[in-house]
């Protein structure tokens, strides 16, 4: 979240400048003001930035102004400030038409401002902001509104769209505390680890969902809450987000390949609940980090199981996959089969032949034959009904008995309450 950019705009020192072009992107918002004059600002973009320029470096190159225009469409800046009374004398009508089609507001200084006066003024009233919304996000994570109304009124004062449901998303940097002490020269260089992270992070979720999401950093982790179109269902939403995670991941190993990143997502929850979501989100990264250990992004439907495993006895868990898995097992030991394997991946792929076969690099004959094998090595007609379900479960169980005696993933508090 930020502060919009016409808001920016009545701080006294901005409040005689006149927006050029670019009107429909004044809702923006701000979260970063810096100054650029070089020839091509593309690496140093960082989204929800209000540029100062003078466009001293580009000022008889009009091809060069209109590129500045599309980079900072294209890398989600809030939008472009000029000074045109040291250099520039004016700008075309190209350049003002194409802020127009890409939505990118153009501010022209009054004659008696200069850009390097807009710096503090202008980031005081964002750090200022920022407190707020760090205040309030912390306070909305922890569970400490009781009513809605008092949660509306501290949501309007920081122009937090108020919405019935979120789902809360978690993107946490897997090891950091090793990765810190191998990598890592001191703990400035940490920060800029983790600035780099949160920004790449803010213009995958801005590029990819919604400019609206709100994000907020937590130690190594970002903490995201996806705008929802009221027209999602709740399962449209569940695919949403996972697709989201998997784009982060994707695009941050691309342009972070040192770091590599555990997506966890909550369920729904009113405002007053997001607390819940929050912890769920948590839990699905420990858990889905200890039990499953392969996509790296995990919702809480898919681990809440293992939760409530781990609250069993270890007897009665040790008990249960014996009796359903035991003569599957015993065959691999002695044949030196992967039968248990195959059927871990044929539940993971919801029974489907053609994916499943696909995971394992086996042709669908194949994986029809094993099948077979296995329902004759336990005694079964079908993978459906009772048999289907506890199979599935004692998979799930064997994972929790394979993990050391005692043993509760970091992370994991023993239930949400």
């Amino acid at each position: 979240m930020g502060i919009p950019l016409k808001e920016l705009l009545q701080v006294p020192i901005l409040k005689r400048s006149r927006v050029l072009a670019g009107r429909s992107g004044l809702d923006h918002e701000v979260e970063w003001v810096d100054v650029m004059d070089l020839p091509d600002i593309r690496p140093w973009i960082r989204p929800k930035t209000f540029l100062l320029s003078t466009f001293y470096v580009i000022r008889d190159d009009p091809e060069a102004q209109l590129d500045v225009i599309r980079t900072l469409a294209m890398s989600g800046a809030a939008g472009l400030c000029l000074d045109p009374h040291m250099f520039l004398k004016g700008v075309s009508h190209e350049f003002t038409q194409l802020a127009d089609q890409l939505g990118v507001p153009v501010v022209e200084l009054p004659e008696e401002a200069g850009y390097g006066e807009l710096i503090t003024p202008l980031m005081d009233v964002i750090i200022r902001r920022r407190r707020l919304e760090t205040d309030f996000l912390s306070d909305l994570l922890e569970g400490k509104f009781r009513t809605e109304e008092f949660l509306a009124r501290r949501a309007r004062a920081i122009n937090w769209r108020l919405q019935d449901r979120h789902a809360v998303m978690v993107v946490d940097i897997d090891e950091f505390e090793e990765l810190s002490l191998k990598r890592f020269q001191d703990e400035e260089h940490i920060q800029a680890v983790k600035r780099t992270f949160a920004a790449a992070v803010e213009q995958i979720v801005q590029q990819r969902w919604s400019e609206r999401t709100a994000a907020f950093e937590k130690s190594d982790s970002i903490v995201l809450l996806p705008e929802i179109p009221t027209d999602m269902s709740p399962v449209e939403i569940r695919e949403g987000c996972r697709a989201l995670g998997y784009d982060i991941k994707a695009a941050l190993s691309r342009r972070l390949p040192d770091l590599s990143v555990t997506v966890g997502i909550g369920r729904l929850a009113p405002p007053t609940r997001l607390w819940r979501s929050y912890q769920q989100a948590e839990q699905a990264i420990a858990l889905g980090r200890q039990f499953l250990r392969t996509i790296g992004v995990y919702s809480f439907d898919q681990v809440e199981i293992y939760s409530l495993l781990l609250e069993l006895e270890r007897d009665q868990l040790h008990r249960f996959a014996t009796e359903q898995l035991g003569a599957l097992i015993h065959y691999d030991r002695e044949k030196g089969a992967d039968f248990v394997h195959t059927l871990e991946t044929y539940f993971e792929h919801e029974q489907n032949l053609a994916r499943t076969a696909r995971a394992l690099f086996i042709h669908r004959n194949s994986l029809q034959y094993r099948l077979e094998r296995i329902k004759e090595i336990l005694s079964i007609t079908s993978f459906g009904g009772a048999a289907a379900l506890n199979l599935a479960l004692a998979i799930k169980v064997r994972r929790v008995g394979d993990a050391p005696l005692d043993h509760r993933p970091e992370g994991w508090d023993g239930g949400l309450g």
